[in-house]
């Protein structure tokens, strides 16, 4: 088999060789695009944004391990 990656600048010419590729019986993976601006903004953000802020992280510890704890079973306990 021999692999080969290809950089394509331009869209529209990846939308006229994805078809051949099919036909041909190509296998695609790992198809990407770059992030625009807009999108790299927006992932920021979220990121920025992060989790919950736990002020108090040994408490919150102690009810996340009392929900994790297994329930009683018959024939178990």
């Amino acid at each position: 088999m021999t692999r080969i990656v290809l950089d394509i600048p331009n869209n529209t010419d990846v939308e006229l060789l994805l078809p051949l590729l099919r036909r041909l019986g190509i296998i695609i993976s790992n198809q990407t695009h770059e992030l625009n601006e807009s999108e790299i903004a927006y992932h920021k953000n979220v990121i920025e944004k992060g989790g919950k802020n736990i002020a108090d992280f040994g408490s919150f510890m102690q009810d996340f391990e009392l929900s994790r704890q297994d329930k009683p079973m018959p024939f178990r306990d």
